[in-house]
C-alpha cells in the first residue's frame, strides 16, 4: 500500500503504479554518466536514482535535479563522491522523494563533475497518475516555525495543538530518543509579559500519559454563535463525549487517537472548552485511561461541523501535508516525512487521509521520566535505614529517628472516641534546596549536583523534621486496666492544602474507634497549608510550578518515613506514648495501611505506587489528572479569581497553562504513576490493591477522573452504581468490569449516591446532580436556588456501609464485601427511589 492513499505514490514504499526511468547518457572526454533503467519497485525500495558513472581517474561528484517544468529544478539527491567506474545510487532527499513520486512527467538532470570535466544526462520519469501540487510560497505563516506549532494556522496560539512532537528534539541519551524542546518565547505569558521558563519541561523525554489534548479548527465556532448553537456543534459532529465514550471505536468517529506501536485506537472523549470564549475555542480530547509510557500517538480530527451543520475545512498548513502539496519552505518540508508516517499509521486503522481536518503526533515520556526523582529519593532514604529490598513488605533495618513532643490523654467524658493524642517529629533526609537557610522550606525545589543533566536524581541537603499527629482510639486500651491492645496502624492523607490535623476529624476518629485502627498523619508538604503562598505564586507565574511538584514528592517521602516508624520494631511502638499501662504496644504487626480523602485520596494514588510498607489503600473521593479536574472543581474557583485569572488574563492561555503544568504535575500526582499503582509495580516495589470510594456527582473531584484512574489500574466496579434512571444519559463507570462475586479480592471502584436534588424541609437542600458534562464547576445550592444541589464530597467516608466496606479491606489479605446489599450504595440519608 502506498503512503499517498488513493491518488499518490511515494518513493518510500512499494507503489502499485509504475515509475519508469528513461536512460540517456552524456560524456565529456572519458567521463560519462547515464541513468540506469530500473523497475518502479527497485526505485521505490532503494529510495534512490541509480546511475552508471565512468570515472577515468580521480573523483567525480555526481548529483541530480528534478523538475516538473513549472518550477526551477530542485536538488533532489544528495551529492555522491565516486572514485571508480560502475553503478552507484544517488539517495533522494525528502523533497526529492516526494517530487519523484508525482505522477506527472518529471524531468531529471544528472551531472557528474571531475576536475574541469563535466558529463550530464537528461531523461524523464514516466507519468503514472495525477500530479501532486507544488507551491513555492505556501499561504501559511511559518515564520515562527522554529519555536511554534504552525499546523493550526498562524491565527491560533503558538502552543496549539498540544502536546506535539514539534516541541521536541532528537536526543540519543533519552529513553524515547527525544527531549522536549520548548522555547521560552513560545510559552504563554502572564500580565507582566513574563513567559513561562521552560527549563523543567525541557528535561522531559516526552509528554504526559494523561494529557489534556488541545486543538483548534478555524471556523468551528463562530463569533455569532449562541450558547445553544455552540452546543449543537457536538451533536452535528458526533464525537465521543464523556457520556458516549464507546463511540471512540466507531469506524466514523470524528476523534481518533492511535497508538503507533500497536495500531490500536485508544478510548477517548472530547468536548469544547467551556472556559474559553467563542473566538478560538479549543477542542479538548481526554484519554479515557492513561496512555502507555514511551509510546507515540497520532491524533486525527475529521468530520467536524459547525453550528450550521457544515464541514469546516482543514487548516491551510495541515492541508499541505494531507494533499501532498510540495513547497519551497524548509520548515514545512522538514515535517513531511513524519506526516507521511502518521498517515500510514492512521490508514492501518481504516482512517484515510483525504477527509482529515487536522492530525499530528506526540510521544509520551518514559516511565523513569515521571518516577525517577521520586524513586531515587525513596531508595536513597530507605537505604539509610538499612533497607534496600523495598518489594518484600518487610520493614528491615532501623526506624527513622523520631521524638515525641506531646501526649494528651482524654477521659471518656472528654472524648468518647479518642483516648490519646500523640504529637511528635520524624527526621527525614531532605532532597530539596534551602529557603532562607532552611532545607525543604516552602518554595524550595529539588537539589541537584552542579552540572547535573536532565535525568539526574536529587541529592540530599540536610534533613527535614516533619511533625506528625496520631489519634489512638479508646479500643486500644483495656477499659479497666489500661493495658495495650494492638491495632493496625494507618497513615492518613489530608485534604486540599490542609494539614495533619484532619486526622482528628469525626469521620476518621469514628472509624478508628468503631473498627480498631490507630490513625496518624503528617503534612503532605508541597500541597499543605504552609504551601498556600507558594501555590498562589505559582499560579501568578507558572515558571514556579516545580516548587509545588518537587516539594510534594518530598512530602510523599515524609509520609513513607512516618509509615516506617509505625511498623518498624525499633520505631514508635517502643515509646511509652504508644503503649498501654502494661507496656504493650497499641501498634500491631509489621503491616501498614493507608486511607486518604480528597487530596489525600488523589495523592494517595501516587503514594500507593511507591509504598514499601502497605499493599492495601483506600482512596476516598479520589481521581487523577489535575488538568482535567481543576476546571470542574469548586475548590479552584477561589484560586482562579485570586491569582490565576489576574495573572493570565486570556481564557485560552489559562487553559493552555493547565495543559502545560500537567507535564510537571505527573511527577507528583497519580497520573505519572497510575500504570504501576496496582499490578506492574515500579522497580523494587510491591504490588498493591486499592479501594476507591467516590460520591456520584462530586463537586470537588470529578467522577470522570476517578473512572479514568480505575480503568487504568484494572479495578472492577461495584454494581449497581445507582438506581435505574438516576444518572439519565450519563454513563459513569464506562469500560469497567463489574464485580461478579463477593468477597472480592482485588481493586475496585465504588460509587455512593446521595440522591436527587430535594428539599431538606428546613429551607435547605439535599442530594445533587449526578454529573457535570462540561469542564465547568457545579453550582452549589444557595438559599432558595437549588443549583446542582449539595456537594456529596464528604458523604462516602461518613456512610455506614462505606466504613464497613473499608474495614474489611484494610486488613492483611483484606477483601471487598458487598456491604450495600444488592442495591446501590447510598449516603447522607438517601435510601434510593
Amino acid at each position: 500500500m502506498s503512503r499517498f492513499v488513493t491518488k499518490f505514490c511515494v518513493v518510500a514504499l512499494v507503489a502499485a503504479t509504475s515509475i519508469a526511468v528513461a536512460s540517456s547518457a552524456g560524456a565529456t572526454g572519458s567521463l560519462s554518466v547515464r541513468a540506469v533503467s530500473t523497475s518502479a519497485k527497485t526505485v521505490i525500495t532503494a529510495k534512490a536514482l541509480t546511475v552508471n558513472v565512468t570515472v577515468p581517474s580521480g573523483t567525480a561528484q555526481v548529483t541530480a535535479t528534478l523538475t516538473d517544468g513549472s518550477v526551477d529544478p530542485i536538488a533532489a539527491t544528495t551529492a555522491k563522491s565516486v572514485t571508480s567506474s560502475g553503478t552507484t545510487k544517488l539517495t533522494l532527499t525528502a523533497l526529492g522523494k516526494t517530487l519523484a513520486a508525482q505522477c506527472a512527467t518529471i524531468r531529471y538532470h544528472v551531472v557528474a563533475t571531475a576536475g574541469s570535466a563535466t558529463a550530464s544526462a537528461d531523461g524523464s520519469l514516466t507519468r503514472s497518475s495525477k500530479c501532486v501540487k507544488y507551491v513555492a510560497t505556501p499561504s501559511v505563516d511559518a515564520t515562527t516555525a522554529p519555536r511554534c506549532e504552525f499546523i493550526a494556522d498562524a491565527a491560533q496560539r503558538c502552543m496549539l495543538p498540544y502536546p506535539s512532537n514539534w516541541f521536541t528534539r532528537k536526543d540519543a541519551t533519552s529513553d524515547t530518543g527525544l527531549r522536549v524542546n520548548i522555547a521560552q518565547a513560545s510559552m504563554i505569558a502572564n500580565h507582566a509579559g513574563v513567559h513561562i521558563n521552560p527549563a523543567e519541561w525541557n528535561k522531559d523525554n516526552g509528554f504526559s500519559p494523561d494529557p489534556k489534548i488541545m486543538a483548534t479548527l478555524p471556523g468551528l465556532i463562530k463569533d455569532t454563535d449562541t450558547a445553544a448553537q455552540i452546543l449543537s456543534v457536538s451533536a452535528n459532529t458526533g464525537w465521543p463525549t464523556v457520556a458516549t465514550i464507546g463511540n471512540y471505536s466507531l469506524a466514523s468517529s470524528p476523534v481518533v487517537l492511535v497508538d503507533k506501536a500497536t495500531g490500536a485506537r485508544q478510548p477517548v472523549w472530547a468536548e469544547l472548552d467551556a472556559t474559553v470564549g467563542k473566538s478560538g475555542k479549543p477542542i479538548l480530547i481526554h484519554p479515557a485511561k492513561a496512555l502507555t509510557e514511551g509510546h507515540t500517538y497520532v491524533v486525527a480530527l475529521r468530520g467536524f461541523k459547525n453550528s450550521s451543520n457544515v464541514l469546516v475545512p482543514a487548516t491551510k498548513a495541515f492541508a499541505l501535508y494531507r494533499d501532498a502539496t510540495l513547497t519551497a519552505s524548509p520548515s514545512v518540508e522538514s515535517r513531511r516525512a513524519a506526516f507521511e508516517d502518521d498517515f500510514a499509521a492512521l490508514a492501518k486503522t481504516g482512517v484515510g487521509r483525504t477527509k482529515l481536518q487536522l492530525a499530528w503526533e506526540f510521544t509520551v515520556g518514559s516511565t523513569p521520566n515521571f518516577t525517577r526523582r521520586m524513586l531515587g529519593i525513596r531508595n536513597a532514604a530507605f537505604a539509610q535505614l538499612g533497607d534496600t529490598n523495598l518489594a518484600n513488605l518487610v520493614p528491615e533495618g532501623v526506624s527513622p529517628t523520631f521524638t515525641i513532643t506531646s501526649v494528651e490523654n482524654f477521659t471518656s467524658g472528654q472524648n468518647s472516641k479518642t483516648a490519646r493524642r500523640v504529637v511528635g517529629r520524624i527526621t527525614t533526609p531532605c532532597y530539596l534546596t534551602s529557603v532562607n537557610s532552611v532545607p525543604c522550606a516552602p518554595g524550595s525545589v529539588f537539589n541537584y549536583a552542579a552540572g547535573a543533566g536532565p535525568d539526574a536524581i536529587p541529592v540530599q541537603n540536610g534533613t527535614f523534621s516533619s511533625e506528625f499527629r496520631c489519634e489512638i482510639p479508646r479500643v486500644a486500651f483495656n477499659d479497666t486496666t489500661g493495658a495495650g491492645n494492638a491495632l493496625p496502624p494507618v497513615v492518613y492523607g489530608h485534604g486540599l492544602l490542609g494539614d495533619k490535623g484532619e486526622v482528628g476529624s469525626n469521620a476518621q476518629v469514628d472509624f478508628a474507634q468503631a473498627y480498631g485502627y490507630v490513625y496518624c498523619a503528617t503534612d503532605e508538604i508541597g500541597f499543605a497549608e504552609d504551601d498556600v503562598p507558594v501555590a498562589e505564586g505559582a499560579l501568578a507565574d507558572l515558571s514556579n510550578f516545580n516548587k509545588m511538584a518537587d516539594r510534594t514528592q518530598q512530602g510523599m517521602l515524609n509520609e513513607l518515613y512516618l509509615g516506617r516508624a509505625l511498623v518498624s520494631s525499633s520505631g514508635l511502638r517502643t515509646n511509652a506514648a504508644f503503649q498501654g499501662s502494661d507496656s504493650a504496644s497499641v501498634l500491631a504487626g509489621s503491616r501498614l495501611f493507608y486511607d486518604g480523602n480528597s487530596q489525600g485520596g488523589i495523592l494517595g494514588g501516587l503514594l500507593t505506587a511507591i509504598a514499601p510498607d502497605f499493599d492495601h489503600a483506600v482512596l476516598g473521593v479520589a481521581g487523577m489528572t489535575y488538568s482535567t479536574l481543576l476546571d470542574r472543581s469548586v475548590d479552584f474557583l477561589g484560586y482562579l479569581g485570586l491569582a490565576y485569572a489576574p495573572s493570565y488574563q486570556t481564557s485560552i492561555d489559562r487553559s493552555v497553562g493547565l495543559a502545560l503544568i500537567q507535564q510537571l504535575w505527573d511527577r507528583a500526582e497519580p497520573g505519572g504513576y497510575v500504570n504501576h499503582m496496582t499490578t506492574n509495580p515500579l522497580p523494587n516495589t510491591p504490588a498493591h490493591q486499592v479501594l476507591i470510594q467516590i460520591g456520584l456527582g462530586d463537586f470537588q473531584v470529578s467522577n470522570i477522573t476517578a473512572d479514568a484512574e480505575a480503568r487504568t489500574i484494572g479495578a472492577k466496579i461495584m454494581n449497581p452504581i445507582t438506581d435505574t434512571g438516576r444518572a439519565g444519559t450519563v454513563n459513569p463507570g464506562w469500560g469497567l468490569t463489574a464485580i461478579s462475586a463477593y468477597p472480592y479480592n482485588g481493586s475496585a471502584l465504588v460509587y455512593f449516591d446521595s440522591g436527587a436534588v430535594r428539599s431538606n424541609g428546613s429551607g435547605g437542600w439535599l442530594g445533587n446532580s449526578p454529573t457535570i458534562f462540561a469542564n465547568k464547576t457545579p453550582v452549589e445550592a444557595a438559599g432558595s436556588v437549588a443549583g446542582d444541589g449539595e456537594d456529596p464530597h464528604e458523604h462516602p467516608r461518613r456512610s455506614a456501609t462505606g466504613r464497613l466496606m473499608k474495614s474489611g479491606f484494610l486488613r492483611v489479605g483484606g477483601v471487598i464485601n458487598q456491604t450495600c446489599g444488592i442495591r446501590a450504595c447510598y449516603a447522607n440519608g438517601w435510601a434510593g427511589n
